[in-house]
């Protein structure tokens, strides 16, 4: 599978996300993300918020970028309206579900692939702009 690799970030000038190409610099370490639409313009953005494009797309088509929270919309991969967390595993993007049970509060258990149920769930947020859908450490 081929997917497009960028990542987005928190501009610390704008304080708007920016979509781009992630890169570091090497004299002072910064996290800088150049766009490519509408110009190739480098923003400098705040290393916490950076997060990558899985390379797949919610029930509405929106893209889903890790740290984003999502919620189920029927009960074929999880009780309906249940919150989910996108983190990064060891063999790719997953899927925790922290109301499942204790092990996946830990970030151990209930994990399923998000290529998997992709297709029911929607984004409601992330973890940096609303503080209260943070799910998992």
């Amino acid at each position: 599978m081929r997917r497009e690799i960028k990542f987005r970030g928190v501009s610390t000038v704008l304080n708007k996300w920016v979509f781009g190409y992630y890169w570091r610099q090497n004299e002072d370490g910064s996290a800088h993300i150049m766009t490519d639409v509408p110009f190739n313009i480098n923003f400098e953005v705040d290393p916490d918020t950076v997060s990558q494009f899985t390379g797949l797309y919610d029930c509405d088509k929106k893209e889903i970028y890790e740290g984003d929270v999502v919620v189920s919309t029927d009960d074929s991969f999880a009780k309906a309206n249940d919150t989910l967390a996108i983190k990064f595993g060891e063999d790719g993007f997953v899927v925790y579900n922290p109301s499942c049970c204790k092990a996946c509060k830990e970030g151990t258990g209930c994990i399923c692939y998000l290529g998997e149920v992709c297709n029911v769930l929607r984004v409601i947020g992330n973890v940096w702009d609303d503080k209260s859908l943070v799910l998992l450490d």
